[in-house]
């Protein structure tokens, strides 16, 4: 996949009637990983930092489904809350954009927050967990956040999940590869 030339700050087309707008959008989006890599790691081994199968991240085009992050304060911890639909409907213009505009062959749900919001299916993401979805010309693979693994606190669940996360993105590599068969697909109920 090619962008192009890389504008660095301050080369890049200013006066965009929507540059305002995504200005806000990237400096609200939570990085959790990216303001505090040391205590993210200390509670994630480093062998769950690793690129599963060498994906090369410029291969992957990255979006939040919801394009703000909504917490709330406990003493000095902050708890991350979902979306409601209305503000996954809210940013639902944004993620078809993009969509439209990247045209991927395979989407990684990574959360039920982002299955929903992408596809508008109501039921847990476990019972979507191993499958396809069909959705607007290219193919789902959901999958659980990986910031599930950080409040698991049974190192066997918490292997079992982060087996599943990398299994999706194995698959999803290898069906973006056309190396493998697409699973018992769902249907979209969007359609």
């Amino acid at each position: 996949m090619d962008f192009g030339e890389t504008a660095m700050s301050g080369e890049a087309v200013s006066g965009d009637a929507i540059e305002a707008l995504w200005l806000a959008y990237y400096e609200s989006t939570f990085a959790p990983a990216q303001a505090n890599a040391a205590e993210m790691a200390s509670h994630m081994p480093a062998r769950y930092w690793k690129s599963p199968q060498n994906v090369e991240r410029e291969s992957l085009y990255l979006t939040n489904a919801v394009k703000h992050f909504k917490w709330e304060a406990h003493g000095d911890e902050r708890t991350h809350l979902a979306p409601a639909q209305r503000e996954r409907e809210a940013c639902r213009y944004w993620l078809d954009e993009e969509l439209k505009r990247i045209a991927p062959k395979v989407v990684v749900a990574l959360g039920a927050t982002a299955l929903k919001a992408l596809t508008g299916h109501r039921t847990a993401l476990s019972e979507y967990l191993g499958k396809t979805i069909e959705h607007q010309g290219c193919i789902v693979v959901p999958a659980y956040h990986p910031s599930y693994l950080l409040r698991l606190t049974d190192e066997k669940v918490r292997a079992e999940v982060f087996g599943t996360i990398v299994e999706a993105l194995v698959f999803t590599r290898q069906i973006a590869d056309g190396t493998a068969m697409i699973r018992t697909p769902v249907s979209d109920p969007t359609r």
